[in-house]
């Protein structure tokens, strides 16, 4: 439920690659679908996202694939 700058690309053992920058594709959950467009997002407790248009941070969706529940995001 909180809001998020970046994501984490890649873990091995005490590090992380975080992608700061850039477009990404994350899963999504919820009952509401993002939308192509500016979207309001928060993180999941699943590694992904979901819409929450009151307390999300505004990002730029560029590709939505409800079919398999995707989303990818401009950081």
């Amino acid at each position: 439920g909180d809001v998020f700058d970046g994501v984490a690309v890649f873990a091995d053992g005490a590090y992380a690659g975080v992608r700061l920058r850039g477009f990404v594709t994350l899963g999504y959950s919820g009952d509401t679908a993002p939308g192509v467009g500016h979207v309001k997002l928060i993180a999941d407790s699943k590694g992904g996202v979901k819409v929450d248009a009151s307390n999300g941070k505004d990002y730029l969706a560029a590709d939505v694939d409800t079919t398999g529940k995707t989303v990818t995001i401009l950081l």
